[in-house]
C-alpha cells in the first residue's frame, strides 16, 4: 500500500458565506461538471456524519463513498472522506 499526501490552495474573492454552500454535495450541482450525488442517510442537507455516493466524476476511477465527519459553515469549515472501493481513500479538510 502506498500513501501519497498533496495539498493544495486558492483565493476567491467573495465572502465565506456564499462560497461555502457551493462546496456542499448539493451545492456542487450548480457549478461541478458532472457532479451529481445521492444521499445515503436520509437527508440531502449537508452537516455531520452523512453518507453520500457519486458516480464515475473528476477523472475517479470508480464510483465513490463521501462521509462528512465535520461541518462547521460559521467557522468555514468542512471535513471529509471520499473512500473509491479498490483504488483510494482521501481525506478533506
Amino acid at each position: 500500500m502506498s500513501r501519497v499526501k498533496d495539498s493544495a490552495g486558492f483565493v476567491m474573492e467573495q465572502p465565506a458565506g456564499v462560497l461555502f454552500p457551493l462546496f456542499s454535495a448539493e451545492g456542487e450541482k450548480l457549478w461541478g461538471p458532472g457532479w451529481d450525488c445521492e444521499g445515503v442517510t436520509g437527508t440531502s442537507e449537508f452537516q455531520e456524519d452523512p453518507i453520500f455516493l457519486t458516480k464515475n466524476h473528476d477523472h475517479a476511477a470508480r464510483d465513490a463513498i463521501w462521509l462528512v465527519k465535520r461541518y462547521r459553515p460559521d467557522d468555514g469549515l468542512v471535513e471529509f472522506y471520499k473512500v473509491e472501493p479498490e483504488e483510494k481513500v482521501a481525506h478533506f479538510l
